[in-house]
């Protein structure tokens, strides 16, 4: 007899294992965490040591597998490593391991931007403005942006509440008289100084110096506390153009002057004033200048001196439009900037200089006719290219005729087209070309030639910067044109609809579309007016009135842009007996296919800005439908069974109806594959009839460009007049295709709808669900 252990004792040892198995464990996981707490007292040990023989033996590595380089890893984070500070370790592998891979480095402590440190003046000034664009209550925006340089840290912020924007500027820079090197906290290195005069000696600007000598500025300019833009030796040449037009001093090369005693005091005055027109009140070194500021000078004539900070495509700041070749040249009683050159002495509105100039006569007048002439009188910051009298005479006579009489949009359009929202000094184009955008949205191209001349869009800039206290004004030899400131016709040949201008100048409409102001032109393409018969080309171009009718029904007397053709918008035209119907087709959200039609004809080019009108260029020449779907079922004998069987059940009535409408047209061939027998029972049954033909029609206008190819897992449907589901797709032939019958014969327009031929009759689908309803 075997004895057989109690369940109880079984139990009981069975826990004792467990237990005993659970205190090894935790044996163990002490020894570990000992072991691994000694290896990191023996690292940071080893680590204090190689710190300490760090100068006596640099390199990248410390030991078989450590790497330790202090100077490379605050290289390879930068700022961040003086955010995070301290040391870092990285190690791969367990103590136990044959392989042991780490690296580790040393930041020190997390420090402070060097703009915290000693010697560091803060500078803030801000300035309040309306906010543009319409005013939404209750939410504000924000904007900061700071740059850095070697001895200054810069930001500004624009906030915008409520239609009110403050800017607020903060400078961080080395106070006057100290300086730093990259690497250095705060400013810590003391400047030798010395007097303005001292310091213009010491940059080599003699020329300059004798100016100030000979107008007795010497001693103002060396106990003053100013900031001075100096100009650079051979500033002062005769022919440089120091003296003001007004002063009627013309100094000519290589020859004495000799004036009496009344002549020589105006010629004092006039440099004393220019060279006043150089000082400003205080030091302000280029980090506290903000772009396109003004600034007041000494200038007895309120001159000022327009700065502005240029990236592209060149970094550099100017002065009037002036290069500041050197700045921040500090000065116990100010600051000095060479200037490369003289600066122009700025005291007049854009508006001003050109009614002065008889060279602007035209451009004056214009300037009036188009209502621009506050803009450029009241203050701003705007570059002008102005035409001269010569450049307006050099346009053709209808283009000259029509923008100084004609519509004042066009001029208007044309004159924005010559400024631009911000000054740009011609210095910035140093060679190659750059682009910028004008007033109406389009860019302009300026070049640099090799022979140092400046091109406008081929327009050759005669004279540039005359500074205005608004801007800049640029002179050229021609008035550039903007395509939307052409007239229709121009604008639709100069983008290559040449069939279309062609038939305009048969038909005699070309001046009256001209002429016209506020129209939208349905365009057809080149390759659509060819693509028309034979028989209708030659009905087109033999019979005027007929070609008249068809050119007149492509325009609309308004101006629609392309989100203004909204789905089953109807639209009056020219031609006053017919309407156009806008249809718009999209995929979304299963797709991102959008897709517009007028009549049918898909537009394949979108507002093409003319001076009077919007342009749609279109990929088929649009006739004016011969009536409603019914007229057009009866006007082509292949739908002749179609038409017996309408009449014959009674829905005829509701297929003359406004609509629109979309007939799915079983040709007569369809209908005699269906069979005599089937025939028969349809035409015993008006109210079956009835139901079948209804199958055929649905409420809207369904072009064949609205019908897109399908994707596995969406099917384009549309819902009959009696509620019933017909399914729509495109074979791999790229034709449509309606509930598995094709169309045969697209877009057959009608004033209430269109009709598509098709090759089979549609039969109701069978229910798969009937058994379970």
């Amino acid at each position: 007899m075997k004895m057989r252990p109690h369940g109880g004792l079984c139990i009981l040892l069975l826990l004792l294992l467990v237990v005993m198995e659970l205190s090894q464990a935790h044996r163990n996981r002490r020894d570990r965490d000992k072991k691994k707490e000694r290896m990191h007292e023996a690292q940071d040990r080893r680590g204090r040591q190689r710190d300490e023989k760090r100068k006596e033996r640099p390199g990248l590595l410390d030991g078989r597998h450590h790497w330790n380089n202090d100077r490379w890893m605050r290289r390879l984070f930068g700022r961040h490593g003086d955010r995070w500070g301290g040391r870092h370790s990285f190690n791969f592998g367990g103590p136990d391991s044959p392989f042991n891979f780490g690296f580790s480095w040393d930041l020190g402590a997390p420090s402070e931007p060097w703009w915290k440190g000693p010697n560091v003046c803060f500078s803030e000034s801000s300035d309040n403005s309306t906010a543009d664009g319409d005013v939404w209550h209750h939410i504000s925006t924000a904007t900061q942006a700071c740059e850095e340089s070697e001895a200054s840290y810069r930001c500004t912020t624009s906030i915008t509440k409520d239609g009110l924007k403050v800017t607020k500027i903060e400078v961080h820079e080395c106070c006057h008289g100290y300086a730093r090197d990259v690497n250095d906290f705060g400013c810590p290195e003391k400047v030798t100084l010395t007097t303005l005069p001292e310091l213009a000696r010491t940059l080599g600007l003699n020329d300059f110096l004798r100016a100030v000598d000979s107008v007795g500025l010497r001693e103002e300019l060396a106990r003053g506390n100013v900031t001075v833009f100096a100009p650079a030796d051979g500033s002062f040449a005769p022919n440089s153009g120091v003296l003001s037009a007004s002063s009627g001093f013309v100094l000519q090369q290589d020859e004495p002057l000799m004036v009496s005693r009344p002549l020589q005091s105006k010629l004092e005055s006039e440099l004393q004033a220019m060279l006043l027109g150089h000082l400003l009140a205080g030091p302000r070194r280029v980090s506290s200048f903000r772009d396109e500021e003004i600034l007041e000078t000494g200038s007895p004539y309120g001159s000022t001196i327009r700065i502005n900070f240029f990236s592209r495509p060149e970094k550099l700041t100017t002065a009037n439009c002036v290069r500041v070749t050197s700045a921040d040249n500090l000065a116990t009683n100010g600051v000095l900037h060479v200037v490369e050159k003289v600066l122009p002495t700025v005291t007049s509105p854009l508006m001003d200089l050109i009614q002065r100039d008889q060279q602007f006569s035209f451009l004056k007048t214009a300037v009036a006719r188009a209502g621009l002439v506050s803009t450029l009188q009241q203050a701003g910051q705007l570059t002008l290219l102005a035409p001269t009298n010569s450049a307006f005479q050099k346009l053709n006579r209808g283009l000259y005729d029509r923008l100084l009489s004609g519509n004042p949009e066009c001029l208007t359009k044309v004159l924005k087209h010559h400024l631009l929202p911000n000054v740009i000094c011609s210095g910035v184009i140093l060679q190659g070309s750059a682009s910028t955008p004008n007033l109406l949205g389009n860019a302009l191209n300026l070049t640099r030639t090799e022979d140092g001349k400046l091109f406008v869009n081929d327009v050759q800039v005669v004279r540039a910067d005359v500074m205005a206290t608004n801007g800049v004004l640029h002179i050229i030899d021609e008035v550039l044109i903007p395509d939307d400131a052409l007239d229709m016709v121009t604008t639709a040949k100069s983008n290559g609809l040449t069939e279309f201008v062609n038939l305009l100048d048969m038909a005699g409409l070309t001046s009256r579309l001209q002429s016209e102001d506020n129209i939208t032109v349905f365009a057809p393409t080149n390759e659509a007016i060819k693509a028309l018969s034979p028989e209708l080309l030659k009905q087109l171009s033999s019979d005027q009135g007929f070609l008249q009718s068809v050119l007149s029904y492509h325009v609309v007397p308004e101006e629609i842009t392309c989100s203004g053709l909204t789905n089953n918008l109807v639209l009056d035209t020219l031609n006053s007996k017919n309407k156009l119907r806008i249809s718009d087709y999209s995929t979304f959200p299963f797709g991102s296919r959008q897709v517009q039609t007028v009549q049918c004809a898909q537009v394949v080019t979108r507002n093409m800005a003319s001076c009077n009108a919007i342009v749609h260029v279109i990929d088929r020449v649009l006739l004016p439908p011969r009536g409603n779907v019914l007229d057009v079922l009866s006007g082509d004998t292949n739908y002749s069974t179609l038409l017996r069987l309408v009449k014959m059940a009674g829905i005829a009535d509701s297929l003359q109806a406004e609509g629109p409408l979309t007939i799915f047209a079983p040709t007569n061939q369809a209908f005699k594959a269906l069979g005599n027998r089937t025939m028969h029972e349809l035409t015993s049954d008006p109210k079956q009839l009835a139901s079948i033909l209804n199958l055929h029609v649905i409420s809207g206008n369904l072009c064949c460009a609205g019908i897109t190819h399908n994707p596995w897992w969406f099917h384009q449907r549309v819902r009959t007049v009696d509620g019933d589901t017909l399914f729509l797709t495109r074979n791999r032939y790229d034709i449509p295709e309606v509930s598995g019958s094709t169309i045969s014969s697209c877009d057959n327009v009608a004033t209430n709808g269109v009709v598509h031929g098709i090759d089979k009759v549609l039969v109701p689908e069978p229910d798969p669900w009937y058994m379970f309803r």
